[in-house]
């Protein structure tokens, strides 16, 4: 069961946008719990990248139009 919680934390976390204080509300579970799931298991550096990542890709595309206009 802790599993299948930390699991459905993560999701929440990641993708959901929710706070420590909602998923623990959520869970059933402490803060501290939530809170040392996320230190663990680096979900902090995780949601970041999944958000920076879609503007890395359009920012290449951007500048790969912007050469071909050049020509």
């Amino acid at each position: 069961m802790k599993l299948d919680q930390q699991l459905q934390a993560r999701d929440l976390y990641i993708y959901q946008g929710k706070t420590q204080e909602e998923i623990a509300v959520l869970l059933n579970v402490s803060r501290k719990t939530v809170y040392n799931w996320i230190k663990n298991g680096q979900w902090a550096e995780i949601k970041l990248s999944n958000h920076q990542a879609p503007a890395v890709v359009l920012q290449d595309v951007y500048n790969h139009i912007t050469e071909v206009n050049k020509k």
